[in-house]
């Protein structure tokens, strides 16, 4: 997905948290015209490793660094 930030980032594993809360005290919750519930646990923690990816990915930057060279004759 393009355009992640880390706010969007952070936004997203705060759902997800609080859908597994959520599932785990017995509720349903409809989220995108699903209803999740116990049974969808395991799914739910896909979606919170996923997010929790892209926050800790984001924090610390890219994790790429440019370097310039210049080469010189002789």
């Amino acid at each position: 997905m393009a355009g992640i930030d880390l706010s969007t980032a952070q936004t997203k594993l705060t759902f997800w948290l609080s859908v597994e809360e959520k599932i785990g005290a017995g509720q349903r919750v409809a989220f995108e015209g699903r209803d999740l519930s116990r049974a969808n646990l395991s799914e739910v923690g896909d979606r919170i490793n996923y997010w929790d990816w892209w926050v800790k990915k984001l924090s610390r930057g890219s994790g790429f660094s440019t370097q310039r060279m210049v080469l010189k004759d002789g």
